[in-house]
C-alpha cells in the first residue's frame, strides 16, 4: 500500500503474515544520513553509504520557528475551511478541516515532545487534554458539526497563539 510521503521520496508498506510491518524509503544517495545512531549499514559495496550516513545532519529550525510555521498554516486552512463552510462546501471544508486538525496535533507535540516529527505516530500518546481537543476536530461533513469542530479550532489555535507569544512553546528570541 503506498502512503503519503511525508518528506520522504517514496514510502511503501508491506504487511506480511502475523501483522510483520516493513516500510521501505527511497532517497537519493545525495539526501541519505542517518537520523538517529540506531540505524546500521547491512550491505556497503564501496563504502558509499557509510560515508554518507557519517556526514552531520542541517540544524534544525527552532522550536519558535517550526511554531510559528505550524500555527499559520493551520490559520490558512482555518480560513479557507470557514469560506468552504460559508459557500455550503462541506466537503471541502472537512478536508480543510483535517489540514487544521494536522497542524494542531503538529503543535501539541512540539508542545510536549519538542519535535513535530512523527505527528500520526505520537498524537495517540499525548495528554488527555491535547487529545480531547483533537477529537473534537473530528466530525461528519454536516454544517452543525463543521461549525461546532471549526469553533473547537478557533479556541485550540488561540491556545497557541498565546504559548508562542508567551514564548512557552520554543526557545525565546
Amino acid at each position: 500500500i503506498q502512503t503519503p510521503p511525508a518528506r520522504a521520496r517514496g514510502i511503501h508498506v508491506f504487511l506480511l503474515e502475523g501483522h510483520l510491518e516493513l516500510d521501505l524509503s527511497f532517497v537519493s544517495t545525495a539526501e541519505l544520513r542517518a537520523t538517529t545512531d540506531r540505524w546500521r549499514i547491512v550491505f556497503d559495496r564501496e563504502g558509499e553509504v557509510a560515508r554518507r550516513m557519517s556526514i552531520p545532519l542541517p540544524d534544525r529550525p527552532r522550536l519558535s520557528e517550526q511554531g510559528r510555521f505550524r500555527y499559520l498554516a493551520g490559520c490558512g486552512s482555518l480560513w479557507f475551511g470557514l469560506k468552504a463552510l460559508q459557500r455550503n462546501e462541506h466537503l471541502l471544508a472537512a478536508d480543510r478541516l483535517a489540514e487544521v486538525r494536522s497542524h494542531i496535533a503538529a503543535l501539541a507535540c512540539l508542545d510536549h515532545f519538542g519535535t513535530d516529527e512523527q505527528v500520526a505516530q505520537r498524537a495517540d500518546t499525548l495528554p488527555d487534554a491535547s487529545r480531547l481537543v483533537l477529537h473534537s476536530l473530528v466530525c461528519n461533513a454536516t454544517a452543525p458539526e463543521l461549525g461546532r469542530a471549526f469553533r473547537a479550532a478557533i479556541a485550540a489555535l488561540s491556545h497557541y497563539d498565546q504559548a508562542l507569544l508567551q514564548s512557552k512553546l520554543g526557545d525565546t528570541e
